[in-house]
């Protein structure tokens, strides 16, 4: 995978050792979206093409286009910003972009004290889980679903053993 313009000065610092976008589970918001929106269109195309011009059918057309923009919209939103999260690992850092806005949050690994991974019944059946890497101040870097959350959390503590080695 080609790494994103924003994470590529980490990536000319130290080697890479992982870059992976969200896990697909987090599309079923997107296609859900996509469903409704479908069902507007369809609802709006059948109440315009009977062709009745009274007060009910106006209703239904403007009630069910008005929910099939919004959900248009929340369509394209999650699309962008599935396309445009990342998690990078590198010999030094943990770097997450998420979202339309590119919000970059980084963590030195030598600043890592504790590791670990959430993962839900679903998560474990379908391999996908969040990866938590907390500071010894603060608060845990905001991640999204990954896959393999578990190879990640040993990734990582096999990077910063390496580091405390040297």
């Amino acid at each position: 995978m080609k790494t994103p313009d924003l994470l590529a000065p980490y990536e000319r610092q130290a080697k890479r050792l992982w870059l992976t976008r969200p896990h697909p589970i987090v599309l079923i918001g997107f296609s859900f979206y996509l469903v409704v929106t479908l069902l507007c269109a369809g609802v709006v195309f059948e109440a315009v093409s009977t062709g009745g011009r009274n007060f009910i059918t106006g209703l239904i057309v403007f009630f069910f286009g008005l929910i099939g923009l919004q959900m248009l919209g929340l369509t394209v939103v999650r699309g962008i910003t599935y396309f445009t999260s990342y998690l990078l690992i590198t010999e030094h850092h943990v770097v997450v972009q998420q979202g339309i806005a590119r919000q970059v949050s980084k963590l030195n690994l030598k600043d890592v004290e504790r590791t670990g991974t959430t993962e839900t019944l679903l998560g474990r059946l379908l391999g996908y889980g969040r990866l938590l890497v907390a500071p010894a101040s603060g608060d845990c870097l905001p991640t999204f679903p990954v896959a393999e959350p578990n190879s990640l959390e040993i990734l990582i503590n096999d990077a910063r053993k390496s580091i405390s080695s040297k």
